[in-house]
Order: structure tokens, then sequence, then C-alpha cells
């Protein structure tokens, strides 16, 4: 099967239904970078009209900064 009509095939089968971030955003010590994807993937959902149960999976991301080894003096 060529590559055309393999996408040809998933036509139609796949879509993004919600959106969302999570509740709160900037630096959170208290929270961890799951936590927030968590969040953020139950207000997708929730924004969807959806419940948890009806997704089949997901896809998050998040940039990781990293912290200066130089200290000042």
């Amino acid at each position: 099967m060529s590559d055309l009509a393999k996408m040809r095939e998933l036509s139609n089968s796949v879509c993004i239904v919600g959106v969302d971030e999570s509740d709160e955003i900037g630096t959170l010590p208290g929270k961890s970078q799951l936590s927030l994807h968590v969040e953020a993937i139950t207000n997708a959902v929730r924004d969807a009209g959806l419940k948890v149960s009806d997704v089949d999976g997901i896809f998050t991301a998040s940039i990781r900064r990293r912290r200066s080894a130089r200290r000042s003096a």
C-alpha cells in the first residue's frame, strides 16, 4: 500500500476536539510537570464535552529549561 493510500485510509479517522492548559501558569514549586499536564488534559477533555474514559490517547509536550551552571560571586 502506498503512503498516499495509507493517508487516505486514515482521513477523517482522527481529530483534535479539545484544547486547554493547566489551572495555573508560571513557576509552581508545589506542582510537578506531570500534574500540570494532567490538569491540562482534564481541562481539554472537559472543553471537548467528553469524559476521560472517551479518550483513546493523548499528546502533550513541554519545554524544559536548564538552570545556568554559573553562579554569581
